[in-house]
């Protein structure tokens, strides 16, 4: 049974939620449009940005509990807003996330206990973990749902075993699902993809044991192996992987006619079973059922989804 913080900071975040997103960010949603292009997958101007709602309910709440992390990458949040109104320069964006997941290992991380050379190695190897964590939860936001629903269920795994200010974004994502769902209302654009990316990654870097971050990376096979696995293909094509694609598997499953709503639920229903693994069975465990995720995901790449060098 939760205790009552978990329960307050569930409720208040949901109902700040509504207001921001009925009575505030609803008035200047038309400034934030994106359009449909040849690489989207949805037809109709919808607005993004709304990722800042969240990011900011998450970030309000949980300083007030003295959880600091959500404020610390705050910054990731703002500038994807911004971007999501104007755009910027890759190479801005690359800086920024940079600066944040730097600050973010060292705040959380404690190398006293290494060598120079091996502290050097650590952080090289998390800073491009944190990196990549980041982007690929942003390509991964591609269609109506997915990311919301797969960081909420994340979010009540968080709240329980890493620190419970994670209701706070149990409580808005709930919120924001509504607005997400199919046929969505709003986007939550950079603003908040690059936001969940690195709460996920201090997440990882906040966990008690390698055994617990390896688990709690295991949770995500699904959404994170389809990017991982779509990057090396593109690499293996000599493409640009930085250029707009509609190459992921999820992206390929919708060309192919599948739903919105029929990818979200098979993408957040693997998070969720691979949850329920994360609280209930051992490491060997989780690695079985990350590779008949995996093994899955290759049948349905090759039986159901548009082929891979068909999409552009």
């Amino acid at each position: 049974m939760f205790l009552n913080k978990e329960v307050i900071l569930f409720v208040l975040s949901a109902f700040i939620s509504f207001i921001l997103f009925n009575y505030v960010f609803s008035i200047y949603a038309f400034k934030f449009i994106a359009l449909p292009n040849k690489r989207s997958s949805h037809t109709i101007p919808t607005p993004a940005g709304a990722g800042i709602v969240f990011s900011f309910v998450n970030m309000l709440l949980s300083s007030i509990y003295s959880f600091w992390i959500p404020f610390l990458i705050f910054p990731l949040a703002l500038i994807g807003f911004y971007d999501d109104r104007y755009g910027l320069k890759s190479i801005i964006r690359f800086i920024i996330q940079s600066i944040v997941v730097i600050i973010s290992i060292f705040y959380i991380v404690d190398l006293s206990n290494f060598s120079f050379i091996i502290s050097l190695l650590i952080t090289i190897f998390l800073f491009f973990l944190g990196v990549s964590l980041i982007n690929f939860t942003n390509f991964m936001d591609g269609i109506d749902g997915l990311i919301a629903s797969n960081f909420l269920i994340f979010s009540f795994l968080a709240g329980i075993n890493i620190d419970s200010s994670f209701f706070s974004l149990s409580g808005s994502l709930i919120v924001f699902l509504f607005y997400n769902k199919s046929p969505a209302k709003y986007f939550m654009g950079d603003a908040g993809s690059t936001f969940l990316g690195c709460l996920l990654f201090c997440s990882l870097l906040s966990s008690e044991t390698l055994l617990d971050g390896v688990k709690l990376i295991l949770v995500f096979t699904t959404i994170y192996s389809d990017a991982f696995i779509c990057v090396l293909r593109r690499l293996f094509n000599k493409e640009n992987i930085f250029a707009p694609h509609k190459k992921h598997l999820y992206q390929r499953l919708c060309l192919a006619g599948w739903s919105h709503n029929k990818v979200t639920c098979l993408y957040s229903g693997l998070t969720l079973l691979m949850t329920v693994l994360y609280i209930n069975s051992s490491l060997s465990s989780m690695f079985v059922m990350s590779v008949l995720i995996m093994t899955l995901g290759l049948y349905l790449d090759k039986k159901k989804a548009i082929p891979f060098l068909k999409t552009d």
